[in-house]
């Protein structure tokens, strides 16, 4: 395997996977034992426009965050200033676009594996019949080279696509550290 497809094979497991557990869950992605601790352990569910996110080891404290920027923390509406109301909107929206974006680059990943399925179904063909026809191993190099090229090329835009979506994850980290500072109730909950 090419050093160069290494970073698009790990792009393709991750977004497999994201795209997975949102097709199978209708969007709910479990998060454990995250890196830097964000949404450490908790569910998080978007049914709607709404997020819904629960932890595990805090007594199972769900968060509900609606797209008008509303806090509700075990049902129980949590009062806001107007900062905090649009930091919550602001946050609601990214997360959903995150989750979309993520789902949409699982779905050109897929359709990349598939591609190289092809290739490799290709090599295989390509050999019997370069065993038994007139067609050259050279031949066969050639046209497998070419197809793998277009792939680089479709993963190169493809990790691209994800080094975007790795700076949207960011930033929503961001605005989780804003969300923690303007409403005390989150400040409180160590894992948010």
């Amino acid at each position: 395997m090419k050093k160069s497809l290494l970073p698009f094979m790990i792009i393709l497991f991750f977004s497999l996977t994201l795209l997975n557990a949102a097709v199978e869950s209708h969007h709910k992605i479990c998060t454990k034992g995250t890196v830097n601790g964000f949404l450490e352990d908790a569910d998080l569910e978007i049914k709607g426009s709404t997020i819904y996110i629960t932890h595990h080891d805090d007594d199972n404290i769900t968060l509900k965050i609606t797209r008008s920027g509303d806090l509700y923390m075990d049902g129980r509406k949590v009062d806001t200033n107007r900062r905090g109301q649009q930091l919550l909107k602001q946050f609601n929206r990214q997360i959903r676009e995150l989750v979309d974006s993520a789902e949409k680059l699982g779905y050109e990943a897929g359709k990349i594996g598939v591609e190289g399925a092809h290739i490799a179904a290709s090599a295989v063909s390509g050999l019997v019949e370069a065993l038994f026809t007139d067609v050259t191993f050279e031949d066969l190099d050639k046209e497998l080279e070419k197809k793998a090229e277009r792939i680089e090329a479709k993963a190169e835009k493809l990790e691209k696509k994800a080094e975007k979506i790795e700076q949207k994850a960011e930033e929503l980290e961001e605005l989780q550290a804003e969300l923690r500072e303007n409403i005390e109730e989150l400040e409180e909950l160590e894992w948010f």
